[in-house]
């Protein structure tokens, strides 16, 4: 018994869209930073900003290593007072990015590369900056004052 030419055709083209999207999703992977330090089995460091919308103040900036071979995550806080350059703290460095760019990303960034010159001076160890990625989560405020912030991640 044969199958109907409709439903072959159907077949045919549902297959050659299941593997464009498979290989999609393999390329993606593969261009990805993360994915290519696990595979390699090196750490992967990365920026971790966390921003409660509508709040004039600067995020919560964190500095974050992960190692695949260990499978640990290593998350250090910086504070708003840490000096970057000079006298410079952190939460001065947003506040003069935020006012020559207006775009609160993008003063975000700014104090990342800051921080970032000030962590390879003090590591003992170099850092991989090449694949250095930058996350952010934005915290909306809760109801009440006891009650903890949700936390949505957002790319």
């Amino acid at each position: 018994m044969e199958f109907p030419r409709a439903a072959l055709n159907a077949q045919r083209v549902l297959t050659v869209l299941l593997l464009g999207a498979s290989l999609s999703v393999a390329y993606v992977e593969l261009s990805s930073p993360l994915s290519s330090h696990i595979r390699s089995g090196r750490p992967w460091s990365f920026w971790l900003s966390a921003r409660t919308p509508g709040r004039a103040a600067p995020p919560a900036l964190h500095f974050g290593v992960y190692d695949p071979v260990r499978r640990s995550l290593v998350l250090i806080h910086v504070p708003e007072t840490t000096k970057l350059q000079g006298k410079l703290t952190a939460a001065r460095a947003y506040t003069d990015a935020l006012r020559a760019t207006d775009d609160e990303r993008a003063a975000a960034r700014a104090v990342e590369d800051l921080a970032q010159a000030k962590i390879s001076a003090l590591s003992l160890e170099p850092v991989d900056w090449a694949g250095a990625g930058r996350l952010t989560l934005e915290l909306a405020a809760g109801e009440e004052e006891d009650e903890e912030p949700a936390v949505t991640a957002a790319r």
